[in-house]
């Protein structure tokens, strides 16, 4: 059984198993995990590899975010909107302007939070604000993120842990 402290759940090994074998499944805390299908698993181990939750980039991850910190003002407006007191508007205008795209979390139609990708300031408007629940990131998503960072554009990926 997976260690969900040791997951996010943010299906980046779903979208790099070559045979299927990984769904993502909703379990009793309603949050969705990976679930290995061992029967056609090649143990190839490339979901591992990948995950950010793998020992040495989480102890990265770690030493990043208690390095960095940051005091910021935005416009008033842009700031209601928003959860980070205007700091994604702040880092997507750049990335845009740069003619780099961004990938944030929205609400869809039947209220469900998935990700998505844009170069629009519109509908990177969508993105501001906090979810409270855990977003639906696509095989695809992740297709064309890796599509874009191999293009050298500037990637700005933002709404998960």
């Amino acid at each position: 059984m997976l260690d969900h402290t040791q997951c996010s759940g943010c299906g980046l090994c779903v979208s790099q198993c070559k045979t299927n074998a990984i769904k993502m499944k909703k379990m009793e805390d309603g949050f969705f995990y990976p679930i290995i299908n061992q029967t056609i698993c090649v143990r190839c181990w490339e979901c591992i590899e990948i995950c950010p939750f793998k020992e040495e980039k989480r102890d990265k991850i770690a030493i990043h975010q208690t390095l960095v910190s940051y005091l910021f003002k935005h416009d008033e407006d842009v700031r209601k909107e928003s959860a980070s007191g205007g700091f994604f508007t702040l880092l997507s205008d750049y990335v845009l302007e740069k003619k780099g795209v961004v990938y944030g979390a929205i609400y869809d139609e039947l209220y469900h939070v998935v990700h998505i990708r844009t170069e629009q300031k519109a509908i990177r408007d969508r993105m501001r604000g906090s979810k409270y629940s855990q977003s639906n990131i696509s095989p695809q998503i992740y297709e064309l993120l890796r599509k874009d960072v191999e293009s050298e554009r500037i990637v700005l990926f933002t709404g998960t842990p």
